[in-house]
């Protein structure tokens, strides 16, 4: 069974979002080096259909990337609450859908791929109201 491509397509946008906060920026920043390592990992780890969850190398260090991109935005933003809801929105779904199996098989692409859309919604909005983008 192939897996939908839904997480993989909205992975894609994370890498996307990140070369374009990278160029907005035009010098390199601890955050926004992180969030291209974190798209690149994501395209990766997305990229493999055939089966949900792959414990590999790719899969640990896109954990890993998301945590700390998660821990470095807390402070890029001062708490912001949108941040604060992306991290619990993310943890919960991720928590019931994949670890506690309560999210059917065929909608954790589609539950998962909410996660990035909303990441990258807050993450633009976030970014493109902050002036100070250091």
């Amino acid at each position: 069974m192939e897996l939908n491509k839904t997480c993989m397509i909205t992975a894609c946008l994370i890498m996307t979002v990140a070369v374009f906060l990278q160029c907005r920026v035009g010098e390199t920043t601890l955050f926004n080096t992180f969030l291209l390592l974190l798209g690149i990992t994501s395209v990766i780890h997305h990229s493999r259909l055939k089966k949900w969850i792959i414990n590999d190398y790719t899969r640990w260090f896109d954990i890993l990337f998301v945590i700390i991109i998660s821990i470095i935005g807390l402070f890029r933003y001062d708490f912001n609450p949108l941040w604060l809801f992306i991290m619990l929105y993310g943890g919960i779904v991720i928590g019931m859908g994949t670890w506690c199996n309560l999210i059917p098989e065929k909608a954790i692409s589609n539950w998962h791929a909410s996660i990035h859309i909303i990441f990258i919604c807050i993450l633009l909005y976030l970014e493109l109201k902050n002036k100070n983008t250091n």
